[in-house]
């Protein structure tokens, strides 16, 4: 399954690994581990990878700023700050995000419901409402 939120997911795993005593540097290796079909989570194995050998990581490859925002905040956690206060404020903030999201794609809900009713439904029920008049002004037209 596809998760909707990765950053979101993210936050959430590493720092309830981070709460359950583990270092960022496991947190990290152990939730990529857990989501090994999530693209964000493979994008962090490789950015974790890259800070632990020194190489290069294109960090403006990420699709979001999100994405960006939490690998800066994990970078200042595998220097040794503390960023579980952090990690609880931006999940915070992911959280009122996805529900303004959320709230964004409700509101469009309604006028993509109508698309099949307007595609579908409506020309049937206009043929069934017009047909027999238009039969009928044939047959006049005719006698």
């Amino acid at each position: 399954m596809v998760s909707l939120a990765p950053p979101l997911q993210a936050v959430l795993e590493i720092r309830l690994y981070i709460e359950n005593g583990n270092s960022v540097s496991q947190a990290i290796k152990t939730y990529v581990q857990s989501s090994a079909k999530d693209s964000f989570a493979k994008e962090l194995g490789l950015w974790l990878f890259a800070e632990e050998t020194g190489g290069a990581f294109n960090i403006k490859a990420l699709k979001s700023i999100y994405r960006k925002h939490l690998l800066d905040i994990l970078k200042r956690g595998l220097k040794g700050e503390p960023i579980l206060e952090i990690l609880e404020e931006y999940e915070r903030d992911l959280i009122e995000i996805c529900k303004e999201d959320l709230e964004k794609h409700l509101q469009k809900l309604p006028f993509i419901a109508l698309i099949p009713l307007l595609l579908f439904e409506f020309p049937a029920l206009l043929l069934i409402l017009v047909g027999p008049l238009l039969l009928n002004l044939l047959s006049a037209l005719q006698s």
